[in-house]
């Protein structure tokens, strides 16, 4: 009795969490340039290659208490929701929620996801966060302008490339598995629709020693479509303007920048 009662809790909050995560109806884009769109600020500096530096485990770890790194909390705050549509490894695309995040304590975001059959905090440090937003820029422009080809090869890689880091498991409080992929952004066009679209390539998982047996041995590839307005969302989200407000950046001031007080 006692095992069928903790069997039935486990099944009900397995069914919870698949709801939280559930699929979400989301109107696709109609291809025309009636409508009046923002265009993001280009930021030059986002063609800059990130070094090492930017995800290394000293920076991801570094707003982290010991008792954090432990139990494996507190990797990230959840900031607001968000949608997108998956192509999953077996189906339709279809659109999911999920939610924007910071690593705390880094100028990292991104966004969290159920993906296939694991959970992917996606992360983008300050310069690959400023490619984006510049990928979007272009997409909106070309959107508007009308020169998105449905027949262009690889139009997935469209607006270029950039490091990130990823962290995934098969459930939120056991995402130990982390990966530094290389994602590229583009469009696509689905069902006669276009998408602003991030192909994040598989990449080995770094976390564990890949050649022992059962080990995950790296992050499955992801493609994530964005609807125009999904994809201002995310730029908008990205921004430095906005992230630097988690982490500080360009909030101290030099003393000799302020006007001191005569005594």
């Amino acid at each position: 009795m006692k095992t069928q009662l903790i069997l039935s809790i486990s099944v009900a909050a397995a069914v919870s969490l698949l709801a939280s995560c559930s699929s979400t109806k989301v109107q696709p884009d109609t291809y025309d340039n009636s409508e009046t769109v923002t265009i993001f600020k280009i930021d030059s500096a986002s063609a800059t290659a990130s070094n090492e530096g930017s995800y290394s485990e000293e920076k991801l770890n570094s707003a982290r208490s010991f008792s954090d790194k432990l139990l494996n909390k507190n990797k990230y705050d959840k900031k607001e929701e968000m949608t997108c549509f998956l192509t999953p490894t077996l189906g339709k695309p279809f659109a999911r929620k999920g939610a924007f995040i910071h690593k705390n304590g880094t100028d990292l975001a991104g966004f969290f996801i159920l993906y296939d059959t694991s959970f992917y905090a996606f992360y983008l440090a300050k310069n690959e966060r400023a490619s984006l937003v510049n990928a979007v820029s272009r997409y909106i422009r070309d959107f508007d302008e009308k020169n998105l080809d449905s027949k262009l090869k690889k139009s997935e890689r469209a607006y270029g490339q950039s490091a990130a880091y990823e962290e995934f498991g098969i459930a939120e409080p056991m995402m130990t598995n982390f990966s530094k992929p290389t994602v590229y952004f583009g469009y696509k066009f689905l069902k006669g629709s276009p998408y602003f679209c991030i192909q994040v390539a598989p990449a080995e998982n770094l976390a564990v020693n890949t050649k022992s047996d059962g080990a995950v041995k790296q992050s499955i590839g992801q493609r994530y479509f964005f609807t125009k307005a999904q994809a201002q969302a995310l730029a908008a989200f990205l921004s430095e303007e906005n992230i630097s407000r988690y982490y500080g950046s360009g909030l101290e001031t030099d003393l000799n920048d302020i006007q001191a007080d005569s005594y």
